[in-house]
């Protein structure tokens, strides 16, 4: 429990900085190495008493100071080695009422002593010295002794250490060390975009990825033109200090900007640019505006073209429109999605017409067959008036001849069967403009069907299945294909949930008006899963949240997959606040993760059975070592600042803490019943150490006592050899104590008059000494010696005021024998005093008032006392 050497060593070298080179202060080491024992001489002038009691002052003093067990918690040891007259000083101790606390150093208390001997402080009340404290009262006009603080002068040659040794009074080792371990994590830039080396200037070019379809009017050849190329490369941006999207290390990042660019993502460019304040202008700005504004301008005009062909059931045309939105600006929002809608649409059509298609026959160019057929029915329909023009012409050209008689028979038959071919040819042409009408209903009710129009495709559909039962004897085979694929329309399920106004979603038939919400519900759940996968706990439970939030608006929401929501959204929130709390409990922030802990033990309920099984031990696990750390860490600040009893309640709640905690932690509790033992010792031994500062001699052994008594039960806790040597440096102080009570016992009767009490109770400080094991130590046989030397001294004060009664009682009869004239009643006020030993004879002075004979006389006679033959005889001064 003794002080380690390199605090001792650092003590020392405090000491020997700050008295290097002063002459009215010398320290010398006395005991240890490096020492904790120091002789100190102060070359101060001070107050001190002659052998005759005389108070005269004294130009050097010794002082030696013992650093103790418990230092700095427990002041040093200070005793005068020299006589001083002060009121703080008593031969065995050194008051230093106030003065020391646990931040004072040891060449603060050596300063500060040095104040006490210059007269700068002293006490007045409690004082060690009350003949002192008396004398500084009556005696302020002389203070300060000195007017110079001490220690300001050089100091004078060095001489050798002295190596008397002598241990300090108390030592204990209160140090308790505790490692530390952080861990840090550092931040990821995520904003930096890096390139290859090597790689070449950027060019702004869109090309389209596929050829514009001809029929399409608005994509002309201009607008997939290459006419977003720079024609010089991009310089570095100049350097600029605002921290702005778009800057890298502090600069414009114009690479950034032109890798946008080159990937045609304008949107992300466009927000870029607006985000670059317009003060922080660069060479490439007014260029990439106008880049970006012409192919998000453009980019808008595609995609209105291609709303208003999905409008009009042409998903193939809006399919080539909205690749062509893509080609431009690869970024434009939520572009995938429409290209798919619209290839999907495509396709449902394509299916719809394949068994028509595959027996349609003569095409060419791709066009089928219907389209050649106006073209024939017209043809078909003017035969006749073209043979009868035809005959016409001929009339007019063939010159005109004889008449002769025709034959109009083949006429005749001619006109008859166009009479008959011609209804029939109507016929056929008009039912097969019917087919191609229903067809063409058909067509319209499928993009509506595909376009989720349900209500048009639904009246299209019906439309096309009028006209279809309308055509008769051509075609049948055909129109029972598209009979059956209106049937397969309107019967489908799709059909029938889109005209209730549900659509399908996951496998499942939901409102269209929640449909935004279920997307939104479906993707803040695909988030969150993906979340949890990767441990992205906070990000995982605000995906969870809002997808809660989205279900209770949704009204047919199943509620198991609420609950389910539910479930996710409780672990993600139970796992993002331990992973707080193991970040507190990794980084030592104990009270924290205390409080985080005791928390995380309520929402362990809300998670599910199995989750509640697996964390549940941990949780409480973390919690006790949370609890038992902090309650110690705060103990041990107690005990630090000398709390003793506060040290000692924290640590009992450690224990109790501790006992649940693994045999790792379980390791700690011997060292923390010690520690409670230690605090209990310290707390005692503060208190004896206030009383004795306070003179409360009784209360100070009571309490040092006591502490013997923690040293005694804590044998096993504490090392064997250092609690006997603090026992006997506490029995030590415990004589002293004693000593120091009965001494200043013995000069209050003194200064009474009353030589018996006094005389009792120097003879008691002698038997204490004697009837202790420190009866044969050097500094306790000195105070017997000087006791006894006080014995002798008040022996012969009471001989001499007995002898002195004596006289006074007498007096009478004293003076009627040598003054007989004078009479016993006109004698009065008799004194005696002492006046001198002449050799083993005590020379007394005795006198009286005479007032018998007018004006009183004032008798005055000399006896000498010989104690030998114990008689009195008168005395002439003359002789």
């Amino acid at each position: 429990m003794s002080l380690d050497s390199q605090e001792l060593r650092r003590i020392f070298s405090e000491i020997q900085a700050e008295f290097f080179n002063k002459r009215d202060i010398e320290i010398h080491p006395v005991s240890g190495d490096p020492p904790s024992q120091y002789e100190v001489i102060y070359h101060i002038p001070c107050t001190i008493q002659d052998e005759q009691g005389n108070v005269i002052m004294g130009s050097s003093h010794t002082v030696l100071i013992s650093i103790p067990f418990g230092f700095p918690h427990f002041p040093p040891s200070c005793k005068p080695k020299t006589a001083v007259f002060h009121p703080d000083f008593d031969s065995a101790a050194i008051s230093l009422a106030d003065f020391w606390n646990r931040d004072r150093t040891l060449p603060e208390l050596i300063n500060h002593i040095g104040d006490m001997l210059s007269g700068r402080i002293y006490s007045t009340d409690n004082a060690f010295n009350e003949d002192a404290a008396l004398w500084f009262r009556q005696n302020t006009n002389q203070l300060p002794f000195r007017k110079e603080a001490p220690s300001t002068q050089q100091a004078p040659p060095e001489r050798p250490d002295d190596t008397s040794e002598s241990e300090p009074l108390l030592e204990f080792d209160d140090t308790f060390d505790f490692d530390d371990a952080e861990e840090q994590q550092q931040p990821s830039d995520f904003n930096d975009i890096p390139e290859s080396p090597g790689e070449p200037t950027i060019n702004l070019t869109i090309e389209p990825e596929e050829e514009s379809p001809a029929e399409i009017s608005t994509m002309e050849e201009h607008d997939f033109m290459d006419d977003f190329q720079f024609s010089h490369d991009i310089p570095e941006a100049p350097v600029s200090s605002a921290a702005l999207p778009g800057l890298s290390g502090g600069r414009i990042d114009t690479d950034k900007l032109k890798h946008l660019a080159n990937r045609r993502n304008f949107c992300q460019l466009d927000t870029e640019l607006t985000a670059i304040p317009t003060d922080n202008d660069f060479p490439e700005r007014q260029d990439l505006f106008e880049k970006t504004a012409t192919a998000l301008a453009r980019a808008q005009k595609l995609y209105t073209e291609a709303e208003e062909y999905e409008n009009q059931g042409l998903a193939d045309k809006a399919l080539e429109c909205f690749k062509a939105v893509e080609n431009l600006v690869a970024d434009y929002p939520n572009i995938r999605a429409d290209i798919s809608r619209a290839e999907n649409a495509t396709e449902m059509l394509q299916d719809i017409h394949e068994p028509t298609n595959g027996r349609k026959k003569g095409r060419k160019n791709g066009q089928s067959p219907d389209k050649s057929t106006p073209a024939k029915r017209k043809k078909s329909k003017n035969t006749l008036e073209t043979t009868e023009e035809l005959l016409e012409e001929e009339k007019k050209t063939v010159p005109k001849k004889i008449r002769r008689p025709v034959n109009i028979l083949p006429y005749i038959v001619v006109g008859g069967l166009l009479a008959v071919l011609a209804p029939l040819t109507y016929f056929y042409f008009t039912l097969n403009s019917r087919l191609t009408e229903a067809r063409q209903l058909f067509s319209e009710c499928t993009t509506s069907f595909a376009a989720k129009d349900f209500q048009a495709a639904e009246k299209a559909c019906a439309a096309s299945m009028s006209t279809s039962k309308n055509i008769y004897l051509i075609h049948q085979t055909a129109i029972t294909e598209l009979q059956t694929g209106i049937r397969g329309i309107l019967d489908s399920e799709e059909m029938q949930q889109g005209l209730l106004g549900k659509v399908l979603y996951n496998e499942k038939y939901v409102p269209k008006s929640t449909l935004s919400a279920h997307q939104s519900l479906q993707e803040f759940l695909d988030q969150g899963k993906g979340f949890l996968e990767t441990s992205a706990w906070d990000q995982a439970a605000a995906s969870f949240q809002k997808a809660l939030e989205l279900s209770r608006q949704i009204e047919d929401f199943s509620p198991d997959e609420r609950m389910s929501i539910e479930q996710n959204l409780n672990y993600a929130a139970f796992r993002s606040m331990l992973n707080v709390a193991e970040t507190q409990v990794d980084g030592e922030e104990w009270q924290t993760a205390t409080a985080t802990l005791t928390e995380l033990q309520g929402q362990i309920s809300k998670l599910s059975p199995r989750q509640q099984a697996e964390y549940r031990e941990y949780v409480d696990t973390l919690l006790a070592k949370s609890r038992f750390t902090s309650l110690k860490e705060q103990a041990d600040s107690l005990f630090s600042r000398s709390d003793w009893a506060g040290a000692v309640t924290l640590f009992q709640k450690a224990v109790e803490a501790g006992r649940t905690l693994s045999e790792k932690e379980n390791s700690e509790l011997a060292g923390i019943k010690a520690n409670i033992s230690r605090a209990e010792l310290y707390s005692t031994i503060n208190a004896g150490n206030s009383a004795f500062s306070g003179g409360r001699w009784d209360e100070a052994i009571e309490k040092y006592t006591e502490a013997i008594g923690i040293l005694n039960a804590n044998t096993k806790i504490l090392d064997p050899a250092e609690i006997e040597q603090s026992r006997k440096k506490l029995d030590r102080i415990i004589l002293q104590s004693a000593i120091i009570r009965d001494r200043q016992t013995a000069d209050r009767n003194k200064a009474n008059g009353k030589t018996a009490e006094t005389q009792t109770y120097l003879l008691k400080v002698i038997k204490t000494i004697q009837s202790s094991a420190f009866a044969n130590d050097p500094e306790f046989q000195e105070i017997i010696t000087e006791t006894k030397k006080a014995q002798d001294e008040l022996k012969e004060t009471i001989f001499v005021e007995e002898r002195q009664t004596y006289l006074v009682d007498n007096y009478i009869r004293l003076f009627m024998e040598n003054y007989p004239a004078a009479a016993p009643e006109t004698l009065s006020n008799p004194s005696a005093s002492f006046v001198k030993r002449l050799g083993r004879l005590y020379l007394f002075k005795l006198q009286c008032t005479e007032s018998g004979r007018g004006r009183p006389l004032n008798l005055i006679m000399f006896y000498t006392y010989d104690p030998d033959s114990k008689r009195w005889h008168f005395h002439n001064l003359e002789s």
